[in-house]
């Protein structure tokens, strides 16, 4: 496990590593490639149990350098993560998929945060619809980077917990607009939606909530 920068989180755990999807703003691709490290998919056996060697409660991103829920992910691989966590109550775990049709298939303890990634209006509805049918107890979105304007109705997140809105950085970085931004945090406000605009937004108004 590791220490990290990132805002929302204490540690990132990284059982499973890897990822199909092509996204041109991945930085767990870009990483691995800068340290000479496979970008296959792959369980790491010998880390399942680092969580538990954690003495403090902790917010843990679990495989922030892949995607658990990928459809080339075998199911006894993300049963084996899962169960860790459903025997680790004292943490948080926040998993985040761009396939969250897979959610449903599994039990997700009530300590996995489950989210979906949303960078367009494109993919928006699709894997709203998809979170929305997990048994998971919190539900959240991250919009980042945020690439397009969103079209939110407020109806539509009435089960969701959490909403992260960031930019894109790293070699081309990209901070979106006021007016696409600002429609996602009255659309959350108007339902007490806990709200965590990351630094690289560069938003005027700084909101770092997490859901009760």
């Amino acid at each position: 496990m590791n220490k990290t920068k990132i805002e929302w989180c204490d540690w990132t755990w990284n059982p499973i590593t890897g990822c199909e999807n092509d996204c041109s703003y991945c930085y767990a691709r870009r990483m691995s490639l800068r340290f000479h490290r496979s970008f296959e998919p792959q369980l790491h056996e010998e880390r399942l149990n680092e969580p538990f060697e954690l003495k403090k409660p902790a917010k843990i991103f679990t495989v922030s350098m892949g995607d658990m829920f990928g459809d080339w992910i075998p199911g006894s691989r993300i049963r084996k993560v899962l169960a860790v966590i459903d025997f680790c109550p004292q943490h948080d775990f926040m998993i985040l998929t761009k396939n969250p049709k897979r959610l449903a298939d599994f039990y997700i303890p009530m300590n996995a945060w489950a989210g979906i990634t949303v960078d367009s209006n494109a993919v928006y509805k699709e894997r709203l619809r998809h979170l929305l049918e997990a048994s998971a107890y919190v539900k959240f979105i991250s919009f980042e980077p945020l690439l397009t304007p969103v079209d939110i109705k407020p109806a539509e997140l009435k089960e969701i917990d959490w909403v992260i809105i960031g930019g894109k950085t790293g070699h081309r970085p990209f901070f979106p607009p006021k007016e696409w931004v600002e429609p996602i945090i009255q659309a959350a406000k108007n339902l007490d939606i806990a709200i965590f605009l990351k630094n690289n937004l560069r938003y005027p108004e700084k909101i770092q909530d997490f859901p009760v």
